[in-house]
């Protein structure tokens, strides 16, 4: 009897700790994060896929908003990436057009430290270049860009200093 009694007891303190052990691993995780809300917008944007005429294409970011076509990001290897825009309004569309967008990014290393990544500009869809829902609602956003460092990033693209959206990517080493 006495032996199942110190079973007992010796199960219920390994539960116990192993629980405790498990607590103190998840505030290790997020202790860079001052907030569940902050740990939040470093999640990796949705994916989606979206069926043009010449395939599937992949994006992330937020479904008929704000899209990045999905490509690998490398670290120090310049690349040219293209973010999708949706204007409902035709004029602002028009206005949006040939406009110089800023790119600024911000590693989950460094939070707050936001730095400049590349100059983009703001072009028109051409009729038949891609086929995506509400493609004449569309402007695309196309930048030459260098990560310069692995881990995640919030990529931010600034029109006239106005934040057009945000996209978190995580970029890969060489």
């Amino acid at each position: 009897m006495k032996k199942k009694i110190i079973i007992g007891v010796v199960i219920a303190f390994a539960t116990i700790a192993g629980c405790s052990n498990q607590e103190t691993k998840v505030v290790k995780e997020n202790e860079n994060f001052s907030t569940h809300e902050d740990y939040k917008s470093w999640v990796t944007n949705k994916s989606f896929s979206i069926q043009t005429e010449d395939g599937v294409m992949q994006f992330i970011g937020e479904d008929d908003s704000f899209l990045l076509i999905s490509e690998v990001f490398r670290v120090e290897i310049e690349n040219t990436y293209t973010w999708l825009i949706w204007v409902n309004d035709k004029e602002n569309r028009n206005k949006m057009i040939g406009g110089k967008v800023q790119i600024n990014g911000i590693s989950e290393k460094e939070k707050g430290n936001e730095i400049f990544l590349a100059e983009g500009e703001i072009q028109a869809v051409s009729q038949g270049e891609l086929q995506v829902p509400d493609s004449d609602k569309v402007v695309k956003l196309v930048a030459n860009m260098k990560p310069l460092r692995e881990g995640k990033w919030k990529l931010k693209p600034y029109l006239h200093e106005k934040l057009l959206g945000t996209t978190v990517v995580t970029v890969l080493g060489k």
